[in-house]
This record gives C-alpha cells, structure tokens and sequence, in this order.
C-alpha cells in the first residue's frame, strides 16, 4: 500500500470536507432556527400581553390578529427547518467518524507493511 502523505488521500480529504460543510449547515440552521425562536417569543409574549377577550375578538387588520397570524405560520415551516438542521447535524457527525476510521485503518495498514518490510530485511 502506496503512502499518500501525512493528510491521506484525496478521498480521506474529500470525506473529512463533506463532513465539515453538514456540521457546519446543521449548525447554521440551528443557529437560523433559535433566532426565529426569540423572534417567535418577543411576538408570544405581545400576544399573551393582552387580555383573552382582546386576543379572540382581535378584529381584521389589527396588529395582534397579525401577530397571531406570524406566530401560527412559524410553526409551518420552523419544525421542518430544525429537523433538517439536526439531522444535518447528525449526519455530519456520523461521516466525521467514519472519516476517522477510514484512516485509522489506512495508517493501520501502513503501519503492518512497514513492520512486514522490517521483518523481511532483519531474516
């Protein structure tokens, strides 16, 4: 088995990238997804800042009926998002292991055809 390096081959690399960019979307939609929550909070807590009466009987138009309508459309697209966002996450984490155990058995094999070599040349 030919030595590519100290880096590994292209493939590892290739791997090791592929890796890198799903932590770091899952990452960022994560980071996307607390933000819309904060945003989803500051518009609950005007919401709930009035009285039940007012909120059931928010006329067409009002500030509040709008405010009810973002807060129920946050929920449409927000789980989906996240569930990507974690998953992504997940995935990431799963080919960063499988990465690493690519090369463990590369510099594994390395390491056994060097130890064959020593023995041969020591008989």
């Amino acid at each position: 088995m030919a030595e590519t390096g100290s880096r590994g081959s292209p493939e590892a690399r290739q791997r090791e990238l592929a890796a890198y960019v799903l932590l770091a979307m899952g990452m960022g939609i994560i980071a996307i997804i607390f933000v819309v929550g904060i945003v989803r909070a500051d518009l609950l807590a005007d919401i709930f800042g009035n009285s039940k009466a007012a909120r059931d009987g928010a006329l067409a138009g009002s500030s509040l009926l709008a405010d009810q309508g973002r807060v129920a459309a946050f929920e449409a697209w927000a789980l989906p998002l996240a569930f990507l966002g974690l998953s992504s996450l997940m995935a990431g984490i799963g080919l960063a292991f499988w990465a690493i155990l690519v090369e463990v058995r590369r510099r594994g094999d390395a390491a056994r055809d060097m130890m064959v070599a020593v023995r041969g040349r020591n008989n």
